[in-house]
């Protein structure tokens, strides 16, 4: 078993609209945008940062096309009223 804490951790979302998420978590929580991709443009993939936490969000696009995976986007909401 490892004792050593668990540190630093990032989290990758795939998602539908990157700059809607950046701004979300930015506005409201005080993340702060540490590398996107590309520079110019609309983002396909950018990393925020709030203290030892990255947040990913990349398109679901580019994580089929870049990385090789097998993703579909949800086509109905997760959570019912």
């Amino acid at each position: 078993m490892n004792d050593k804490p668990f540190r630093n951790p990032q989290i990758n979302y795939y998602v539908k609209n990157v700059e809607i998420m950046v701004r979300f978590y930015s506005e409201h929580f005080g993340f702060v945008e540490t590398f996107r991709t590309p520079n110019q443009g609309i983002p396909v993939h950018v990393e925020l940062r709030l203290e030892g936490l990255t947040l990913g969000f990349a398109t679901v696009e580019a994580g089929n096309n870049m990385h090789g995976l097998k993703l579909e986007p949800i086509r109905k909401p997760l959570l019912r009223s």
